[in-house]
């Protein structure tokens, strides 16, 4: 056996990859008793977001050539980075049969292609480049209700992308082969636009 047409160097760290930022997080109930309904349960709330403040990549070590992808995507970048992204939920708890009813909102803020291509003007310079492509910010809502049956069963239904929203698509150049599936990032953005969904959950 030989090394004809590939290489081993287990001991090689073939890049880095180094991030910062700010996660937020908050959670906060109010029983709808404080203004005077007494018999209506509580409203709970939950807030998670991503300040993402860098994102840096580096393919070979050592070379001091390092990438930003903290709001791009593309070829190097892979799947879109966000600066800014978050969840929201509001949930009514009411005190009939354990019903539940919660919406969501999810955001993506918008990101840019990390891949320029240089534009020849008319004079026959190389100078500039073409202008960036930009996946725009996304905003999904998803509804919930779930309620118990008896002691040991759940029964939930919901629909995942109220407003059926079209996830960004993206030409050739700016989908690699491996992060992008049919030119869309379905990792960040809802790829099968809205549905509905059932289930029911047993415990003993």
């Amino acid at each position: 056996m030989t090394t004809a047409g590939y290489v081993i160097a287990n001991n090689v760290n073939a890049g880095s990859l180094q991030t910062s930022g700010v996660d937020i997080t908050a959670d906060y109930r109010l029983p709808l008793s404080r203004f005077g309904l007494d018999h209506w349960g509580s409203l709970s709330m939950n807030f998670t977001g991503t300040y993402l403040a860098s994102l840096q990549t580096e393919p070979i070590p050592g070379s001091g050539v390092k990438q930003d992808c903290a709001g791009y995507y593309g070829e190097s970048c892979g799947t879109p980075n966000p600066i800014w992204r978050h969840q929201a939920r509001l949930t009514w708890n009411t005190p009939w049969y354990g019903l539940q009813l919660s919406g969501r909102w999810r955001y993506f803020g918008d990101a840019k292609v990390d891949l320029l291509n240089p534009s020849p003007l008319l004079n026959g310079s190389t100078a500039g480049a073409l202008p960036e492509l930009k996946l725009g910010d996304q905003n999904y809502f998803d509804l919930t209700a779930s309620i118990k049956v008896k002691d040991n069963y759940t029964f939930r239904v919901g629909v995942q992308n109220v407003f059926d929203v079209t996830p960004p698509v993206v030409g050739a150049d700016e989908c690699p082969t491996g992060p992008c599936n049919g030119n869309v990032y379905s990792q960040v953005y809802d790829s099968l636009g809205r549905y509905i969904f059932v289930g029911l959950t047993a415990t003993y």
